[in-house]
């Protein structure tokens, strides 16, 4: 058994600079249905119409809080899907929608938020990303402030920080986080070399406190 850590570093790319918050990440399903049959006899209740009004709704969904690093909760349809062939009209339509959390507003009140808002049917596919950040005040923010000399900032993107949510913890290492998940996602040599330093310099403030 592996004892919880004192403080952790997820060695995600920040370009160096130290990510004390980022956001969590909740998807869900929205799902509307309507009356299937022959596009040249049904009249009402065609399910992608439902959707756009679902969709109009969607957009007026605001939480009027932000994080200090992180911002606001931030929603986003992503995929969307509706019929089957071209003269049909479709009894079901489905929205995935990508939102990203902030510690400030609990995944349930923006998961009830959505039920009580929208006539579809709701389906929760991923709740487990909470929106994590870590005091500036910890020993591990200060040390990796000081061996950085960069400012504290928050990040949009999830990482394997979720799992770490009980334990102080920063975000730091080489790389730049515009370029992951692209046709181009490097790291450049110099930033390769600069994160060792980087890291050794962490764990000497770091201890250096406690």
């Amino acid at each position: 058994i592996i004892a919880t850590p004192s403080a952790s570093i997820v060695g995600e790319p920040t370009s160096l600079q130290p990510c004390i918050a980022q956001k969590g990440m909740i998807i869900l399903k929205v799902i509307v249905k309507g009356t299937g049959g022959h596009a040249a006899r049904i009249y009402d209740n065609n399910a992608i119409y439902k959707m756009a009004d679902v969709l109009k709704k969607i957009e007026t969904i605001r939480f009027e809080i932000e994080n200090p690093f992180i911002g606001s909760v931030k929603i986003t349809p992503t995929v969307i899907n509706g019929g089957i062939v071209k003269n049909m009209a479709p009894d079901r339509c489905e929205l995935m929608v990508d939102i990203r959390t902030i510690p400030e507003v609990p995944n349930s009140i923006i998961i009830n938020t959505f039920k009580d808002h929208l006539d579809a049917d709701i389906e929760i596919v991923s709740n487990r990303f909470l929106s994590t950040q870590t005091d500036p005040t910890e020993p591990i923010a200060i040390a990796a402030q000081k061996a950085s000399g960069g400012a504290f900032f928050g990040s949009p993107t999830a990482s394997d920080w979720v799992f770490l949510s009980d334990v102080p913890t920063v975000k730091i290492g080489p790389g730049h986080s515009q370029v992951s998940h692209t046709r181009d996602e490097h790291i450049e040599i110099d930033q390769l070399i600069k994160g060792v330093k980087l890291y050794k310099d962490i764990i000497k403030h770091y201890f250096a406190q406690i």
